[in-house]
């Protein structure tokens, strides 16, 4: 199948590469830094942040690929985290929300005016909707939400929690102001040194206009799946940076008189490197290509997530060894990948799970 860019999507992918090189480069002084405001109203300036919901709620009227050619160019940065948090939440609204609601919350998620985050993952889910133990219960007109939540990012930069729940209808999903009375946030330590915050929940009341009602679990596996296909388009971006700037390393870092490159044992890392990319860009783009068309997509969304999960810590190794000690220096740009690839590794789905769904298309 062929994934060549169209005209217009090699347009779009050169103003987003330049918006994310220009305001936001990777570099090493910004590896603590999970938001920038600069980049984000950069991002709404120009439509990238609206590139997936239709114009009449403030989006700029694209596609779920043309959003997935932007977390393409996001992993190449790498971008703070607060992108992928707030677009998610944002699919998760457009999907499960009213149109009232989906007006009052896109339209200013669009202009870059909104930050938000989703809380689904609670202390030994692994991600399983039937192991959540967050309760909404019904209070007068609103509802009331207890338990506890880990590893949400950028909770505390977020101005809205998506909150995933277990209600008396079933799997719900709620729009929880992040400082509302009753919500506490503890931040995580992590290896990608990205925000990572367990939220409690102690009694926190919201009115009922917070409430999803469009919220099932089918619905919410459909919008995770588009999430997953374009965080394989983020981790692709981030392996396809990583393979450049290893093979410009090479070419002209020299040793013995001759640059390293020209060394076999050199070249066999470049070249494992080369292949992990581009079976990632293959399934990366055949997933995301299904979800944005509307078509089953289980099976291709967890091949891409496993193999992409494995092939960007992977090509990240690669290259810290063809660096030598120029990639374990904090001055130097790799670790922030290397650190990127393991967050993204863990994140919505592990490897396991992500298996474990691949045999479960089976039979």
């Amino acid at each position: 199948m062929d994934f060549t860019y169209s005209a217009d999507q090699s347009d779009l992918a050169a103003l987003c590469r330049d918006v994310f090189e220009s305001e936001y480069p990777p570099e090493p002084a910004l590896a603590e830094e999970t938001h920038s405001a600069k980049l984000h109203a950069a991002l709404a300036q120009a439509g990238i942040l609206g590139l997936a919901f239709e114009e009449s709620v403030g989006g700029s009227g694209g596609s779920l690929f043309d959003l997935g050619i932007a977390f393409r160019e996001a992993g190449r940065a790498p971008a703070p985290t607060t992108f992928a948090g707030t677009v998610f939440a944002g699919l998760l609204v457009d999907r499960l929300g009213s149109a009232e609601q989906r007006a009052s919350f896109l339209a200013p998620l669009c202009a870059g005016e909104r930050l938000a985050t989703v809380a689904f993952a609670e202390p030994s889910t692994d991600g399983d909707p039937s192991l959540l133990r967050t309760a909404a219960t019904r209070a007068g007109d609103g509802w009331t939400l207890t338990g506890v939540k880990d590893f949400v990012p950028d909770a505390s930069s977020a101005d809205t929690i998506v909150v995933a729940a277990v209600a008396d209808t079933g799997l719900a999903f709620f729009l929880v102001p992040a400082h509302a009375p009753g919500v506490s946030i503890v931040r995580r330590q992590t290896f990608g040194h990205d925000r990572q915050d367990e939220i409690t929940l102690d009694g926190v009341s919201v009115p009922a206009d917070a409430h999803l009602a469009g919220a099932s679990l089918d619905a919410y596996l459909a919008c995770r799946d588009a999430m997953v296909a374009l965080q394989c388009m983020e981790m692709l971006g981030g392996a396809e940076r990583v393979l450049e700037m290893s093979a410009e390393y090479v070419r002209t870092r020299h040793q013995f008189g001759r640059p390293i490159g020209s060394f076999q044992a050199v070249q066999h890392h470049i070249a494992d490197m080369a292949i992990e990319v581009a079976a990632g860009a293959a399934a990366a783009h055949r997933a995301l290509w299904l979800v944005a068309g509307g078509r089953p997509a289980r099976a291709e969304v967890a091949i891409a997530k496993t193999w992409l999960s494995r092939a960007f810590v992977a090509v990240t190794l690669h290259a810290h060894q063809v660096h030598g000690g120029m990639g374990y220096v904090r001055e130097a740009p790799l670790h922030l990948f290397s650190q990127r690839a393991k967050t993204l590794e863990l994140q919505l789905g592990t490897r396991r799970a992500h298996l474990e769904a691949i045999a479960g298309t089976l039979w």
